[in-house]
């Protein structure tokens, strides 16, 4: 089971579990620096008759561990704060670029002096 799931649509519309949206294509979330959490992006209802032919992950900063692919799914586990970038390319040579951005808890962030520590 994933801890973090995406359900695109057509016309720009998404459901989603466990992220918030920033924009169209644009994900954000929150994880602790140990965290090791599953992220889904389910293209089948995006997709109508086509396939996934090939997935691209490029991560900065963050770490992309466990993929997977499915004709409609992509699948990644991310640990560490930064952005990875996932690059489908469709049976019918539709490409789409989505972006999930990791960030640290606040009790994970270095936040200036700490006074009393």
């Amino acid at each position: 089971m994933s801890d973090r799931r995406i359900i695109l649509a057509e016309n720009g519309r998404a459901s989603y579990r466990g992220l918030m949206r920033e924009g169209e294509a644009l994900w954000s979330a929150y994880q602790r620096n140990d965290d090791d959490l599953s992220y889904v992006i389910d293209y089948s209802n995006w997709l109508g008759s086509e396939t996934i032919d090939t997935v691209t992950r490029t991560p900065y900063g963050t770490t992309v561990a466990g993929t997977a692919n499915t004709t409609t799914t992509s699948t990644q586990r991310l640990k560490g704060s930064g952005y990875v970038d996932i690059k489908v390319t469709t049976s019918g040579s539709q490409v789409r670029t989505d972006r999930i951005i990791i960030r640290n808890r606040s009790e994970d962030a270095v936040l200036g002096t700490q006074y009393g520590v």
